[in-house]
């Protein structure tokens, strides 16, 4: 305000010095021609008026500024006049300065906000004009006014808000109908913790320095205002706890001299008792054989005899007397003693069985307590009088026997055998739990029976064993083993195989008194023994099929070949070819019974080609069902994906189930064989067992009848090996089925009611590619070039292979073991005309085997084209025969075309 008031003094003084220089030039007497010429004098005239009239205005305006200094002076005295009342508080100071800022700078509200726990800035504190409506408690967010912490003031109107918080400012002056408003922060012992802030409802409203530097100087006396009304409140709050404390420590003060003056007397009666009485307690207490202690109610030993010295190896009763008890008590017993004290005073005696008394040297010992209370003449305790029995022989005693007990028992426990104990009238002493677990029986319900009522056994004719004569062979005094094969007979009448001993019980003086029976169940171990039996006898079994099964193909594989090489040659009856065509079908059925013995001699993994699932149904159906009364019916669509697997094995899962299924109709019924394509995981799918494949497309093939069906008992055991319900079944071919379904990355499941039938369902991987089933046509004009090297150790198998490739345009050699084979191979090499194929028979007798040889060929030429023929291989091979460098495999026996088809395709590769 003094800067513009002098501003104004400038101006005035030099519109002044321009008045006069006026004045001087028009009285000058030399400037004649100023004076004589009217014009000029008038021109100067009205400058002189005009500056006078500046002047005017200029003091005018002077005057108004220094009216308005003079009210912004007052209004500073009154500010400061409410800020030293000394009997207002914080709250009023602010008040009464925004309600005399507010009306004089007439704006719409002036307010007072403080943070919050959130940083959020609350009204607490408004003077509003008249007409607007108060804003008491409205929330301004952090993220506006966090710009007050860094800046003096802040002023936020329509231009001049950040883009940031652009939009949230107009929606707060949105709501409160304000324009714009000056903001100065608020600190508290140098810290923001509010601001002051006028708010203008007018648009467009700029506010002045002076308004600035009003809100500045109130936001500055206010925290003075708070600092000393905080000082002042801090003192009285101090000066009255001071006082409180005096009183309340002049009231203990008091309480504690009472509780003094009532101890000292208590004390002197007792004492006073105690010197009555000291010369009789002292003569019973040496008197005594046992510790005994006098302590006092502080617990404060007062007295021993010399049986305390002695417990303690000490020399004199003073380096005992005045000691507190309890030093010579265990820590975890303190809390019992203390515990046992208000009964001791209530009932005047108390026993406490046992606790741990420590000696002076810091030795344990246990100890039985015989406590009393010792009361003056008038009835009130004065000390306690304590006898201590050693416990220690006792307590050895007890641990002695608590461990052969705990020993005994636990090692019973422990035993898994059956244990019980006879007596010579032949009644049950003792039994462990095993024991009693046999006969569903309690243990105590079990001592004192009749051993022979409760335990009976049959022998190896199932004939109720005499228990007399097994017990009479310990009176030999041997231990003797049970006979083999005795069983123990439940209480449900199961019998138990069972193996053990006896030995006989002898007194002190070796008279016998009693046996001990020590068995356990077997069953365990029998079954084990039994599917061993079965496992190795199924093995040899397995052995001898594949050794039958590799002979039988070799023989069918000339049948086979022979009769498509003579239907190929034959010419003229129709009639003949087709008897023909018949015998060679006839062959191939005959083939696939060797093939399932295979599968089940080598039980390795499948040898996988593309299948037409539908073939594979309608063939196996028309096998396992020609003859019977069963009606099957299928719903097999044309849009069936092909699936990788060995048709071989899924020839048998369908056998097996569709046998199962025609043995539980005798008298004839319906089966419905069903297949369609599924891509899991599928909504429509959401049976449980779904969850043990992996995404992918599936063929599910399901196989209903309206047999007997299967109990709930049986239907568990379905798949387990060597389960069978029939009298003459091996209880292999469901156990088969799994395996071989498993092995090909699918699933298989069973649901069945008695009385109801039976549906198998099992998955199989598809290809998704539709399958199609043709026919094999014979080509009788198939020819071919090259030559072909051929090691079998069947004559006859080389003799009508050499004949079927030489008649189709190829040059055959031929041999009968590996060795001759890699000669023939190397010498043709060298010769410069070497093998376009090599088909090799992997198992050969008296030479060496068909894969040492292939391995070493491809050593010899990596190039080499092996084909892989065997009837009997390992499965291994024939299923990951790329593995081994093999072009391509064929089982024995096969079909003409199939063999010539392979040659050719194999030869163009």
């Amino acid at each position: 305000m003094k800067a513009d008031f002098d501003d104004y003094k400038r101006d005035v003084e030099k519109n002044l010095h321009i008045i006069n220089k006026l004045l001087r030039t028009i009285t000058h007497d030399q400037d004649t021609e100023k004076i004589n010429n009217p014009e000029l004098k008038k021109t100067d005239f009205r400058e002189l008026i005009a500056g006078f009239n500046t002047i005017l205005d200029e003091l005018e305006i002077l005057k108004d500024k220094l009216n308005e200094q003079n009210k912004i002076n007052e209004l500073r005295i009154k500010i400061w006049q409410i800020a030293a009342r000394k009997y207002l508080s914080e709250k009023s100071v602010i008040q009464q300065l925004l309600n005399l800022v507010g009306t004089f700078f007439n704006v719409s509200y002036a307010s007072f906000y403080r943070f919050n726990d959130n940083n959020n800035a609350v009204c607490e504190i408004q003077w509003k004009n008249r007409g607007n409506k108060s804003t008491l408690g409205l929330i301004i967010p952090y993220h506006i006014h966090k710009h007050f912490h860094q800046q003096e003031y802040l002023v936020f109107y329509n231009g001049s808000l950040p883009l940031k918080i652009k939009r949230d400012v107009l929606q707060l002056f949105k709501r409160t109908g304000v324009n714009s408003f000056l903001a100065v922060p608020y600190r508290e012992k140098g810290k923001v913790s509010g601001f002051f802030d006028f708010s203008e409802k007018n648009a467009c409203c700029k506010w002045k320095p002076v308004e600035i530097e009003i809100l500045k100087e109130i936001s500055k006396i206010i925290s003075i205002k708070a600092a000393e009304i905080n000082a002042e409140e801090a003192l009285i709050q101090i000066t009255e706890r001071l006082d409180k404390k005096v009183a309340d420590h002049t009231l203990e003060l008091q309480k504690a001299n009472e509780n003094m003056k009532k101890d000292i007397k208590k004390r002197r009666r007792i004492e006073k008792a105690l010197r009555e009485s000291e010369e009789l307690y002292r003569t019973l207490i040496f008197t005594s054989p046992n510790p005994v202690i006098i302590i006092d109610l502080d617990f404060k030993i007062k007295m021993i005899n010399r049986a305390v010295l002695e417990l303690c190896t000490l020399h004199d009763e003073g380096e005992i007397i005045g000691k507190n008890a309890f030093n010579y008590i265990a820590i975890e017993d303190h809390q019992n003693l203390l515990d046992n004290v208000e009964i001791l005073i209530k009932t005047g005696s108390l026993v406490i069985t046992e606790f741990c008394f420590i000696k002076d040297d810091g030795t344990p010992y246990p100890a039985e307590l015989n406590a009393s209370v010792i009361c003056d003449s008038e009835g009130d305790p004065i000390a306690y009088l304590c006898v201590i029995r050693d416990l220690t022989e006792k307590k050895e005693a007890e641990e002695a026997l608590e461990k052969e007990k705990e020993l005994f028992e636990v090692t019973l426990r422990s035993i898994s055998d059956a244990v019980v104990t006879i007596s010579r009238d032949k009644r049950i002493v003792f039994c462990n739990r095993v024991a009693a677990d046999l006969i569903s029986m309690k243990h105590e319900e079990i001592t004192g029976q009749d051993f022979q009522t409760i335990f009976r056994f049959v022998d190896r004719n199932n004939k109720l064993y005499d228990t007399m004569r097994l017990l009479n062979l310990f009176e030999e005094g041997k231990i003797t083993a049970f006979y083999p094969d005795m069983r123990f007979i439940t209480p449900g009448g199961k019998k138990i195989p069972i193996a053990g001993s006896g030995a006989p019980l002898r007194s002190k003086n070796s008279s016998l008194i009693g046996v001990v029976l020590v068995f356990r169940d077997i069953s365990e171990q029998k079954r084990l023994e039994d599917e061993l039996f079965v496992a190795r006898n199924m093995e040899s079994l397995g052995v001898l099929a594949g050794g039958l099964a590799h002979d039988f193909n070799n023989i069918l594989t000339g049948i086979i070949t022979n009769i498509s090489l003579a239907h190929s040659l034959l010419k003229g009856s129709d009639e003949v070819k087709e008897l023909i065509r018949y015998a060679e079908r006839a062959a191939l059925r005959a083939s696939r019974l060797t093939n399932q013995l295979l599968t089940f001699s080598r039980g390795g993994a499948p040898v996988k080609e593309n299948s037409s699932i539908k073939k594979l149904i309608t063939e196996s159906v028309n096998f396992c069902l020609s003859g019977a009364n069963v009606h099957c019916e299928f719903f097999l669509p044309d849009d069936l994906w092909s699936v990788e697997v060995d048709r071989g094995q899924v020839y048998q899962v369908l056998n097996n189930i569709l046998f199962n299924a025609k043995e539980s109709m005798p008298n004839g019924g319906k089966i419905t064989l069903t297949a369609r394509n599924i891509e899991l995981p599928s909504e429509e799918e959401e049976k449980e067992y779904n969850t043990f494949l992996k995404p992918g497309k599936y063929i599910i093939v399901s196989i209903q009848d309206e047999g007997t069906g299967i109990n709930e008992e049986n239907l568990e055991k379905i798949f387990d090996p060597y389960f069978t319900t029939k009298d003459t079944g091996t209880g292999l071919g469901l156990t088969s089925a799994y395996s071989i379904i498993k092995k090909h990355g699918g699933y298989i499941n069973v649901n069945s009611f008695p009385g109801k039938g039976t549906l198998f369902e099992f998955y199989l991987p598809a290809t998704g590619i539709v399958s199609k089933v043709e026919e094999i046509i014979v080509q009788s004009d198939f020819t071919g070039c090259g030559t072909i090297l051929i090691m079998d150790d069947d004559e006859d198998v080389r003799k009508v292979l050499e004949r079927l490739l030489e008649k189709t345009g190829y040059k055959a050699v031929s041999t009968a073991e590996g060795g001759q084979a890699i000669k023939e191979y190397k010498k043709a090499r060298k010769s410069g005309n070497p093998f376009d194929l090599v088909i090799m028979d992997l198992t050969v007798r008296g030479g060496m085997q068909g894969m040492e040889a292939v391995h070493f060929i491809l050593e010899y030429d990596p190039d080499a084209r092996i084909i892989v023929s065997s009837g009997y291989s390992n499965a291994q091979i024939m299923a990951n025969y790329k593995d081994y460098g093999i072009k391509a495999v064929i089982a024995k026996p096969f079909a003409m075309e199939t063999f010539l088809e392979l040659i050719k395709k194999v030869c163009e590769e």
